[in-house]
C-alpha cells in the first residue's frame, strides 16, 4: 500500500503542481519580468533619445505644426517647466490623433486577449484527456483547477485596465513633463544644468517605457515577450 501510495504521488503531472503554484522558482519569474532585457531596455533608450532630439529639432522650426504641438510660445521667452508640462499637456488633448492612442492601446489589447482565449481553449480541447485525468486525483482540489483559466483573465483585464488608466497619464503628464524639461535644459544656463535637466527628462521617459513593457509582460502572462517560455 505504501508503495502504491509514493508510485501515485510520483505520478502527479507537472502540470498540476504548477497550476496550484507549487513551483519554487516563481519568485525569480517575477525577477525577470521587473528586470528589462537588453532589447526591451535599449527600444526604451532609443525612443527616449528619438523623443527627446525630436523637441530640441521642434525648437529650430518655430512656426511648424511640430513645433506648435510640442511647444506654442512662438519665440516668446522660454515658460517655466510647470507652465511648458501644461502647455504641451493641452496641445496634446486638442490633437486628436494622439488623444485616441489610449483608445487604440485599449481594442488592441481586447483583441490580443480573445486571440489569446481562442488559442487556450483550442489548446485545452486538445488535452481534454488530461485534463479528465488529472481532475480524478483526490489530492487535487478540482476548484482550483478549473478556476486557473478563470483567474488567467481576471489578472489581464485588471492589467489591462490599469494600463490603459497608465498610457493616458504618460501621454497627458509624463511625456509633456519630459518634453518641457527637455525644452528647458536646452536653454539652461551652465553646462551642469543643462546635463542634469537632459538626464532626468532621459531617465524618467525611460523608466515610464518600462512600465509599459511590463504591463505588456503582465497582459500575456510571460516575464519575457521573445525567447521565453515560461508563465507567471
Amino acid at each position: 500500500m505504501l508503495s502504491c501510495g509514493v508510485t501515485y504521488n510520483e505520478t502527479v503531472p507537472k502540470s498540476i503542481k504548477q497550476s496550484l503554484g507549487a513551483s519554487d522558482d516563481n519568485h525569480k519569474l517575477f525577477v525577470i519580468l521587473l528586470n528589462p532585457s537588453w532589447l526591451s531596455g535599449l527600444v526604451a533608450a532609443i525612443a527616449s533619445l528619438a523623443v527627446m532630439m525630436t523637441t530640441v529639432i521642434a525648437l529650430h522650426f518655430p512656426g511648424s505644426s511640430l513645433q506648435l504641438l510640442l511647444d506654442d510660445h512662438k519665440g516668446s521667452a522660454a515658460p517655466s517647466l510647470s507652465t511648458g508640462s501644461l502647455t504641451v499637456s493641452n496641445n496634446f488633448s486638442s490633437n486628436q490623433l494622439i488623444s485616441d492612442i489610449p483608445l487604440f492601446v485599449l481594442w488592441g489589447c481586447v483583441g490580443l486577449l480573445v486571440y489569446s482565449l481562442i488559442i487556450s481553449i483550442a489548446n485545452a480541447l486538445g488535452g481534454v484527456g488530461e485534463l479528465m485525468v488529472e481532475l480524478n486525483f483526490t489530492h487535487v482540489r478540482r476548484w482550483r483547477l478549473l478556476g486557473q483559466e478563470l483567474s488567467r483573465l481576471l489578472i489581464r483585464i485588471v492589467v489591462l485596465v490599469g494600463w490603459v488608466l497608465f498610457t493616458e497619464i504618460t501621454i497627458h503628464t509624463i511625456l509633456p513633463y519630459v518634453i518641457a524639461l527637455t525644452q528647458f535644459a536646452s536653454g539652461a544656463v551652465g553646462i551642469v544644468n543643462t546635463v542634469l535637466d537632459t538626464f532626468l527628462a532621459f531617465v524618467v521617459l525611460t523608466v515610464c517605457l518600462h512600465l509599459h513593457v511590463i504591463l505588456l509582460r503582465l497582459l500575456m502572462l510571460k516575464p519575457r515577450l521573445f525567447g521565453q517560455t515560461d508563465y507567471v
